[in-house]
């Protein structure tokens, strides 16, 4: 099927229940196409050894996409479900899941990354704009958002945090290196953007930033360095 997108032609995919096996494996196993590609995920997870296409990649009703290898769209990868992959997930847009997302190399995205559950990477995170976890946000290496960094659980990386706007998290941060807020380089930043909210700091530098604890001292005060 094609469709029309900034008045180009642009080819879509759509794949069935009859492109997988009974146990949710892609047949051909490696999925690689020059446009967009949709898929009828019913539940459960669909699997694939790798994916590689153009455009944007989807998945409906609650559906999640596992790769053994990597998962690259030049468009963005949107799930109902989780998103998993071996290797990396590198999108052109955005990249969201309305369960977790996890890799075990990078994850970058030229847009937003936003899961309702938790963001995993064994390499480092990269958004273009901002990184947004229900979740908790973990990575082998460093975290980098042209926007705001949030986590409903905690943030933890073995690099550097760097942030556009200002990050926040509900449990600890965590970091063997430094933590920069409000880097956007286009105007000044705000207070509200340069600050660094968690429970509590457990380990890094703030290199940039303000940062607001909001772990309780024993008279009951919330902390600030």
């Amino acid at each position: 099927m094609k469709t029309s997108e900034g008045g180009k032609r642009v080819n879509t995919l759509t794949l069935t229940r009859d492109d997988f096996d009974e146990n949710g494996q892609y047949r051909p196993g490696v999925l690689e196409y020059d446009g967009h590609v949709e898929i009828d995920g019913n539940s459960g997870w669909r699997q694939f050894v790798s994916i590689r296409i153009t455009g944007h990649l989807s998945i409906r009703a609650g559906g999640s996409i596992k790769a053994g290898g990597s998962i690259k769209a030049g468009g963005s990868i949107e799930a109902g479900g989780s998103i998993e992959a071996g290797w990396g997930i590198e999108a052109g847009w955005d990249i969201e899941a309305r369960g977790s997302i996890k890799a075990g190399w990078d994850i970058e995205a030229g847009g937003s990354i936003k899961a309702r559950g938790s963001i995993k990477a064994g390499g480092s995170i990269e958004a273009e704009w901002g990184i947004d976890a229900r979740g908790s946000i973990e990575t082998g290496w460093g975290i980098q958002a042209g926007g705001s960094i949030k986590a409903g659980g905690s943030i933890e990386a073995r690099g550097s945090i760097r942030a556009g706007l200002s990050i926040s998290c509900k449990g600890t941060l965590f970091t063997n290196l430094r933590i920069f807020a409000g880097l956007i380089d286009w105007r000044l930043p705000t207070e509200a953007e340069r600050t660094i909210t968690c429970k509590k700091l457990t380990r890094g530098m703030v290199a940039y930033g303000t940062l607001v604890e909001t772990f309780q001292s024993p008279d009951g005060v919330p902390t600030e360095a």
